[in-house]
């Protein structure tokens, strides 16, 4: 009951992240306890409903299993983590999330994402990272306010000319060495952004 309450007010205050299950209840230092929040999971969506002003919320480790249906009223909601939560799949309402300027999707198993993810035009962070990614969804290009894209250990194919579109794009994390990404050349994905954008800018005009 006292992880429960303490969970409520940290997210009726604007923050709320919780990671594996588990959270530190005051008093902190060396008597503090450590809970376990399967409890907590239990009143999770009534916890998210109460409470209409949060802003950030992270949701890490905890394999839930589904993003919770409460999420879909936080219309004040900036920052949303949904690292590790084993949804099966993501409703296409996540991505009508009004204010929602930075999502962190990664280590989900997901191999493509719905085609709602381009709705999400208020987008400036995108964490994908750790997902089985073949292909940058094509959702991904409608994000044309995007400045940081995470595709760390995802075993992407290409990264197509499609990138010129991201005009405000500044941060792209691939890891250049798989074997599967073959285009652009190896050689330019590893000297960053600028030197893919400018590979496809030359051979969209030769």
């Amino acid at each position: 009951a006292e992880a429960i309450a303490y969970v409520a007010t940290l997210a009726r205050q604007g923050r709320l992240t919780l990671t594996e299950l588990t959270v530190e209840v005051p008093p902190w230092g060396p008597a503090a306890e450590w809970a376990s929040l399967e409890a907590v999971v239990e009143h999770l969506d009534v916890i998210i409903g109460n409470s209409p002003r949060l802003r950030s919320l992270g949701l890490v480790d905890c394999p839930l299993g589904r993003v919770p249906e409460s999420i879909r009223g936080l219309r004040r909601l900036s920052h949303l983590r949904l690292s590790r939560v084993r949804a099966a799949e993501l409703p296409d309402w996540l991505f009508d999330l009004p204010s929602l300027t930075a999502l962190d999707l990664s280590r989900n198993g997901l191999s493509d994402l719905p085609a709602a993810l381009g709705h999400a035009g208020r987008l400036t962070d995108l964490d994908l990272s750790g997902n089985p990614f073949r292909e940058i969804p094509a959702g991904v290009w409608q994000l044309t306010n995007l400045e940081s894209l995470d595709l760390w250990a995802c075993p992407i194919q290409r990264i197509p000319v499609d990138i010129l579109r991201l005009l405000a794009l500044t941060d792209l994390r691939v890891d250049e060495t798989r074997p599967e990404l073959t285009l652009p050349p190896p050689e330019v994905t590893a000297r960053g952004l600028g030197a893919i954008k400018s590979y496809w800018s030359q051979e969209r005009t030769s």
